[in-house]
């Protein structure tokens, strides 16, 4: 049997298979020429075929050659597109002393995505291809999300959690690869990677006891939430006044899709105080720091809900090519929120879903105006998937990749 080659990930530097076709720790593509936009097949010979579109090349006094013949390597072009020339194509455990849990509240870097554009030849063919595109991601989330029951299966209400010691934040081994990670990706903006910035609040690394609680399985949907609405006890949604949120940044120009308010999916747009009166109605509140963090990694204190290596389809993540090109739903087959209850492989190791990813959570707070959300969401990158992670948000803010659950004191 022949030895399997490896090769170092371009993103984060990890070794791991070199016939992968995507980064196994940080969910980057290893080869960008097989990168081709949402919806649209890779241009091949046999695509050309089809179409009747097979020419022949001749340069000089050379002979003749077949379109799409020449068995090269293809540079990477604009994705979806053609190159100019036209031979060039895209392809297809420490023991750790026990302290009591602090009332305190951590901060966070309150998370921004650089809004990215393309520069296309034309503005008649920019203005085509951006309305063609987000018309297909449109029709993907609807065909994926659906209308139907969001928990088929899966055991409702919430999860008891045992009181007891648990460990909180990261090793100094988990921090170095964080920091390592955003400066990969936030080469413009290095401040940003700071530690005293980027992971305040998660370090040092420690254990402390928690008492027993119970905390919601699934992260409140839109249905669960109007049943609120109906009874009086929780403000509509304000949806005309809810930030569009996408992996390329705030989209001035979008209205919330249609998908974000289907009863399935999780309810989003709503600011703290309206996350915590629905689970006062629920006889709750809001999860502390602590609550969140022990539901989400377990009592030893994993980087992620399911474990210490990122794997690419159990979670609702924002998908990013090696370039930095959104591909929504590639890899999570969620190009918008997903269901609650869907993504089964991501459950925490009390058996809480969508910790990870779909949509940030709010959690409990005294700051009347600065708040902060946990677990990232279906706009993130996969290193601002981490169960540490604490993002700063205004109390009143309503984002389209901002939800929440409830926890219960016993």
């Amino acid at each position: 049997m022949s030895e399997v080659s490896q090769i170092s990930c371009p993103e984060c530097g990890a070794e791991q298979d070199a016939r992968a076709p995507f980064c196994q720790r940080c969910g980057y593509r290893v080869r960008p020429a097989e990168t081709v936009r949402e919806g649209m097949s890779a241009l091949t010979p046999e695509v050309v075929e089809r179409a009747g579109m097979a020419g022949t090349l001749v340069k000089g006094g050379e002979e003749p050659e077949r379109w799409g013949g020449a068995q090269e390597e293809g540079r990477t072009v604009m994705e979806g597109m053609r190159a100019i020339d036209a031979r060039e194509r895209p392809r297809p455990e420490r023991e750790l002393p026990v302290e009591e849990v602090s009332t305190v509240q951590g901060g966070g870097e309150a998370t921004r995505w650089q809004v990215s554009g393309v520069v296309w030849g034309s503005a008649a063919v920019c203005a085509v291809a951006l309305a063609w595109v987000s018309w297909l991601h449109v029709e993907r989330a609807r065909d994926l999300g659906g209308e139907g029951d969001a928990v088929a299966g899966v055991e409702q209400g919430p999860v008891e959690v045992e009181g007891g010691p648990y460990v909180r934040g990261l090793s100094e081994q988990a921090q170095s690869f964080m920091m390592l990670s955003c400066h990969k990706i936030e080469r413009d903006e290095p401040e940003r990677c700071e530690q005293e910035v980027l992971l305040k609040g998660e370090y040092p690394e420690r254990t402390v006891a928690v008492e027993a609680y119970a905390i919601d399985r699934l992260e409140v949907s839109v249905g669960a939430y109007q049943a609120c609405v109906e009874e009086g006890a929780c403000e509509a949604i304000d949806y005309q006044g809810c930030e569009v949120w996408t992996p390329r940044g705030l989209q001035i120009s979008l209205r919330v899709p249609r998908v974000l308010k289907e009863t399935s999916h999780p309810v989003v747009c709503v600011t703290r105080a309206q996350a915590q009166a629905y689970c006062e109605w629920r006889g709750g509140g809001l999860p502390t720091h602590d609550q969140w963090e022990r539901a989400a990694r377990g009592a030893e204190g994993g980087i992620f809900p399911w474990g210490d290596h990122w794997e690419s389809g159990v979670a609702n993540w924002g998908e990013r090519d090696v370039v930095g090109g959104p591909v929504a739903g590639a890899l999570d087959g969620y190009a918008w929120t997903a269901p609650v209850g869907r993504l089964e492989q991501g459950v925490s190791p009390v058996g809480v879903w969508e910790m990870a990813g779909n949509v940030a959570e709010w959690v409990a707070g005294g700051d009347p105006l600065r708040g902060e959300v946990r677990g990232g969401s279906w706009v993130s990158h996969p290193f601002e998937l981490r169960a540490t992670a604490r993002v700063e948000q205004k109390t009143d803010a309503r984002r389209t990749d901002v939800g929440f659950r409830c926890a219960y004191t016993r």
